[in-house]
């Protein structure tokens, strides 16, 4: 409630910022890689029956983090609340914020081209270079249970931590960001002339108020409207009623 991102609805409602604040928004303890999201039987099942909204942000971006946390976070994370989101009768929509698709090293006009399960963008490029070179498929089930059976096999915590980072690094980041963001690489060159594309976070946000709003609007027309939900930052469970 103190951050400056608030500045201008704390200054709307002056002493009654607070009050109005605790009023709209209710912290829930709760973990987005456990079944129910981590809530006890009786909050779920509250919420379960109450929400037609959930907002999902909850994601791991941390360049050198652990692949079995990134798995955590970003593969068990969305699972779980799919079979949570399942289990809201008046649910009206589900808005999950994810990378839409990346560049790479393509160039020219970039079309928004969804990836199936085992593609990516590196193996998109070796086999353009070699038709015939295998690559190796990314499947989830597989990269699941790869950490499953290092984690099995090796007690050795060090060593453990060591070989999931490595993972990370080989299945998540290009290797010239990881190392220019540990201070290994002092500089990166480049044409300055190059245009770089970057979305304004409050342009997200307005994306994500429209989209609501749409939804509201078809809700209304159908059935009682928008009203309460439940949104995901971070790990962490806010239960908002609008």
């Amino acid at each position: 409630m103190e951050s400056e991102l608030f500045k201008c609805i704390e200054e709307m409602h002056g002493k009654t910022y607070k009050l109005f604040i605790e009023n709209k928004l209710i912290p829930i303890v709760g973990n987005i890689y456990e079944p129910n999201l981590g809530m006890d039987i009786i909050t779920s099942d509250k919420i379960a029956q109450e929400i037609d909204l959930i907002v999902d942000s909850a994601a791991i971006t941390t360049f050198d983090e652990r692949y079995d946390s990134a798995l955590d976070a970003n593969v068990n994370g969305p699972y779980q609340l799919m079979m949570f989101a399942k289990k809201c009768k008046n649910l009206k929509l589900l808005m999950h914020y994810s990378t839409a698709y990346a560049n790479g090293e393509r160039e020219g006009l970039i079309l928004e081209k969804p990836f199936t399960m085992g593609e990516s963008i590196t193996k998109e490029k070796l086999t353009s270079i070699s038709p015939y070179t295998n690559f190796p498929s990314l499947h989830v089930d597989n990269e699941i249970d790869l950490v499953s059976k290092l984690k099995n096999n090796i007690t050795n915590n060090i060593v453990l931590e060591q070989i999931m980072k490595n993972l990370g690094v080989e299945r998540t980041i290009d290797p010239l960001i990881f190392f220019y963001r540990k201070g290994d690489l002092p500089c990166l060159f480049g044409d300055p002339n190059v245009l770089v594309d970057f979305v304004p976070v409050d342009m997200v946000v307005n994306a994500t108020m429209a989209a609501m709003a749409k939804t509201w609007k078809f809700a209304k027309s159908t059935t009682k409207c928008l009203s309460c939900g439940i949104i995901i930052y971070k790990s962490s469970l806010i239960y908002s009623n609008f």
